[in-house]
């Protein structure tokens, strides 16, 4: 790396004959940097290599710098070009965020058919661009905004064959893994449908719930047929959002509404329609990055055991913990979060509170302090669980400790939004065993005085609170 931008920066005196023959340059200032880069990557006519510290690429930010340059590329490797693209992958612990702040960068080119990598080994701390073998781009800029619009920063354009050789062959022997493809069995939801501006508002405006779960339907078989255009199976659709079954020609009628309303109202899909037969419907390609939604969604019957607005409000927290540079945690307000996605606060608050207590969903309140702004609620997003293997557990619970403990105890739980975790509801039945009914009782009354969104509001608060009164009762 020092070697280039000397060689650049003390001009063809020192350059071996060979070299200064095909060697040509400029200074680019940070401030002209991304409008450089893309200059060059739009010319490529064969190959684009880049080995980078920091790619900070957010979606909500298409029109920045970094922006910019994540479209280039992928403009490049559409125009037939090789392009691959090497980040780091061993930032400082201590450096908040972690391995997730090139994390958006690598899901945008991966989805896009990108070859993208992570360094494994030491810390790759070059920013360098390669372009057709003969054009290198390289210097203190990371392709961040600070990088691009604040700080002080140096660069070099080097038009050389051989220099663009050396910088190849300083990191060919990087160790690095490829970035992971999205999860296998995984829904890829456009931002088409989901992304600010997209048609998520307009069927929640709407209510058509039945619209919703037939478009991930739609984008599930797109997946598993391994084509955009094919024939929907309209007894199939019918079953999937929950119709009525009992009037078959009805039921199919219903189905083409809900297909037309997304092609004309939503314009999520195009359709071809033929009397009495199964409609042929074109789903088209993700444009940019996806938000993977895993299989058991619908596998575990999650699609039809949600409420239309937790359904919404998983949808949300899926995007939003993939663009987090701190993932799986992310952190917005309701109002903001309305805003985005065209949705109300009034409609995602139950979704919420449902997503809590099907285990789903973990929420970290802040503390509320009079007069004090209060910072937004941190979410993250739970795995899948099989419910019919949570139902399974509880009916062995009701064998052993009986029906009238397990509903008190359930009902306790619901208290502190742990109804889905059979360990806590356990817990509570063996501590009102230990402690009895009427400590228990004023556990949690002291327990119901704290509002919905109080951090306190926990089983551990609650546990607590006992443990206390244990100590009490013993001096």
């Amino acid at each position: 790396m020092r070697r280039l931008l000397f060689l650049f920066l003390f001009g063809p005196a020192i350059l071996p004959p060979a070299a200064r023959a095909d060697s040509d340059g400029e200074y680019v200032p940070a401030r002209e940097f991304s409008a450089v880069a893309a200059r060059e990557i739009d010319a490529a006519k064969n190959s684009v290599v880049l080995y980078l510290y920091l790619f900070s690429y957010r979606a909500s930010q298409p029109d920045a710098g970094p922006g910019v340059l994540a479209r280039a590329l992928v403009r490049a490797k559409e125009r037939g070009a090789r392009v691959e693209v090497t980040l780091n992958g061993t930032f400082d612990p201590s450096e908040p965020g972690g391995d997730a702040l090139n994390g958006q960068a690598a899901e945008f080119l991966r989805a896009s058919g990108v070859n993208t990598f992570f360094s494994d080994g030491p810390l790759l701390h070059a920013k360098v661009l390669v372009v057709d073998g003969r054009t290198v781009l390289l210097g203190s800029s990371n392709w961040s905004a600070a990088a691009f619009n604040k700080n002080a920063e140096g660069n070099a354009l080097i038009r050389s064959s051989s220099a663009a050789a050396a910088a190849l062959q300083d990191f060919v022997s990087l160790p690095r893994r490829a970035a992971p493809p999205p999860a296998a069995g995984a829904i890829p939801v456009p931002e088409a449908f989901l992304g600010p501006g997209g048609a998520l508002g307009d069927i929640v405006h709407r209510r058509d719930e039945r619209d919703f779960d037939a478009y991930l339907l739609l984008l599930r078989w797109k997946v598993e047929k391994g084509t955009a255009t094919f024939a929907v199976d309209r007894d199939a659709l019918g079953r999937a959002v929950e119709l009525p079954g009992s009037d078959r020609r009805r039921d199919h009628l219903q189905v083409q509404r809900i297909l037309r309303r997304l092609r004309d109202a939503s314009g999520l899909i195009a359709m071809t329609e033929k009397s009495r037969e199964d409609p042929v419907v074109t789903v088209p390609e993700a444009s940019g990055p996806a938000t993977p939604m895993a299989a058991a969604y619908m596998d575990d019957g999650w699609d039809r055991r949600l409420s239309f607005s937790a359904k919404v409000f998983l949808l949300i927290g899926l995007r939003e913990t993939a663009r987090s540079a701190s993932s799986p945690r992310w952190s917005e307000d309701e109002v903001s979060l309305g805003g985005r996605y065209g949705v109300s606060k009034d409609f995602l608050i139950p979704g919420v509170t449902e997503l809590r207590r099907r285990g789903l969903l973990a929420v970290e309140y802040s503390p509320y302090i009079p007069g004090e702004f209060r910072r937004p609620n941190v979410y993250t997003n739970l795995p899948f669980y099989d419910p019919a293997a949570l139902d399974a557990r509880f009916r062995a619970m009701e064998g052993t400790y009986g029906k009238e403990a397990l509903d008190r105890a359930r009902s306790i739980a619901a208290l502190v939004y742990d109804d889905s975790d059979a360990a806590a509801v356990e817990r509570f039945i063996v501590f009102e065993r230990k402690y009895g009914t009427e400590r228990m009782n004023e556990a949690l009354k002291i327990l119901g005085d704290k509002k919905g969104d109080n951090p306190k509001r926990s089983t551990a608060y609650l546990f607590g609170v006992l443990d206390g009164m244990e100590r009490e009762a013993g001096e």
